[in-house]
Formats: structure tokens, sequence, C-alpha cells
């Protein structure tokens, strides 16, 4: 089974990405493994990311896609909808500003036909904080999702795709010094690798 798993970059005021570092974590654990071809990606926070995502997928062909997001929410998203918007002020890390602008032209929204209720579900059951989400953002993340859906629609790849925000690492929030939820890396990316590795 061909995973592809992406990620991001630090960016802003973090000194590592929470997003990079379950990655990371996730392709440590499942590399190697018997019938399992793992390839990580971890993109910087800018909008001309998206091209390389785009040409990954194509060469890749992977049976699954799972990106991955930093977010201050008080626990872990899966993110059942992208919608095809852009709208973030403070631009990306190159200073380039979207505000209120279409992605591409088409669908206001795409949702992911993956099934979202079965990862929260197994989340869950290892006592990791975790919810459906109706709202990846209009950032980044949101973009790449965007596109993921869009092109796995587009080309009628048979590649299950889902993205998942998870909080800050504590090392992180004590380090900034601020008053955001936290949660351990090393069990996030223990989980989701073990989903994967069990998913068919």
């Amino acid at each position: 089974m061909k995973i592809l798993v992406y990620a991001f970059k630090k960016f802003d005021k973090l000194n590592t990405n929470p997003s990079a570092e379950v990655g990371k974590i996730i392709y440590d654990s499942l590399k190697g493994k018997n019938g399992i071809n793992i390839r990580l990606e971890i993109f910087s926070v800018d909008y001309g990311f998206e091209r390389n995502l785009e040409k990954v997928i194509l060469e890749f062909e992977p049976y699954f896609i799972l990106g991955l997001g930093a977010s201050k929410r008080n626990k872990i998203t899966v993110e059942s909808i992208a919608l095809n918007v852009i709208h973030e002020p403070r631009g990306d890390e190159k200073g380039k500003i979207f505000t209120n602008k279409k992605i591409i032209s088409g669908a206001d929204a795409i949702k992911t036909k993956f099934n979202c209720e079965m990862l929260v579900n197994h989340l869950k059951k290892l006592d990791i904080p975790c919810d459906l989400s109706f709202f990846a953002g209009t950032y980044i993340c949101n973009n790449a999702y965007f596109r993921c859906l869009k092109l796995v629609s587009d080309k009628n790849l048979n590649s299950k795709t889902v993205f998942v925000h998870v909080p800050l690492s504590p090392k992180e929030v004590n380090t900034l010094g601020i008053d955001a939820p936290s949660f351990p890396p090393t069990l996030i990316g223990n989980a989701l690798a073990d989903f994967l590795e069990t998913y068919k």
C-alpha cells in the first residue's frame, strides 16, 4: 500500500511545526513495514507549494493521502470538508496575501469520500482528544486539502484523502510561553501510524 504523508515546516513564531513532527513519527514507524510504501513530504508554508504536492501525487499514485497541519484547537480535528477559498490577511511566509479569493474556479467546497468518523473513533478509543471538523480554515492547510481532493476527483484517482489538524506540542507551548492547548506529537503520530497500518 502506497501512503503519502505531507506536513509543513515551521512558520510564524513556531520553533517546530507539530505537523512535521507527527509526520516524521508516522514515517519512521511505517517505513520498511511489510506491504507499505510510505513517502513523507514537508512543505514550506507558502502558496507555491501546491505544484510540488500535485506533482508528487501524480508520480507516486498513493492509495492513502494524509495531510497534517498545526492548529491551536483544544483537540485533534479530522477535516471532512475543504473550502474553495483563501482568506488570510497575514499572508504566507513570503508575504503573499490573499483575501476572500477562490483557490480555483469551480465548486465552493469538496467533501472527502474517506470515512472520517472511522479515524475519529480510532483516536478516541486510544483516549486521544479528537473530533470531526467541517472547517479546515481558509489558509495553507485548507488550500492543500482542497487541491488534493480536486486533483483526486479530476484524475479519477483511487486515493483515500484526509487532512488532520494537530495541536501544538507541550514543548512548543512552554518554549513560546503561551496559553494554548497542547498534546504530545509522539502519541498522535503512533496512533495515526497504527490506523494507517491496519487500514484497508
